[in-house]
């Protein structure tokens, strides 16, 4: 029984690790940001612009969803989290199990040797 139960510690362990779909998503946000920055640059540079006003209407979009991706994918990984916090939680039970059934053993043990 131990012997599963470290095998199951070690796959937690490894289910923290991001995912590529994780790691990708991460990607994709942090080139967002990216575009976002070099819009805003360019909205400051051309203010006084014609085409300022179309240059702000696609900011702020753009600015809108950083703010929802940010809020997905905090919610994301909260989620992940407390999943690995509950499976965390549901090792922590069955070593505690385990523990008692040898002691619970050791005095049984015990008490027969009487």
């Amino acid at each position: 029984m131990p012997d599963e139960l470290t095998i199951k510690a070690i796959n937690l362990l490894r289910e923290q690790d991001p995912n590529l779909d994780e790691i990708q998503s991460m990607d994709k946000f942090i080139a967002h940001q990216g575009e976002v920055l070099k819009m805003r640059e360019q909205y400051v540079e051309y203010a006084n612009h014609p085409q300022a006003e179309t240059l702000s209407k696609r900011l702020s979009v753009l600015e809108d969803s950083a703010v929802a991706f940010t809020w997905i994918y905090t919610m994301m990984m909260s989620y992940k989290r407390e999943a690995v916090l509950a499976r965390a939680n549901e090792f922590e039970m069955a070593n505690a199990v385990i523990e008692l059934k040898e002691e619970l053993n050791i005095l049984n043990k015990l008490n027969s040797d009487d």
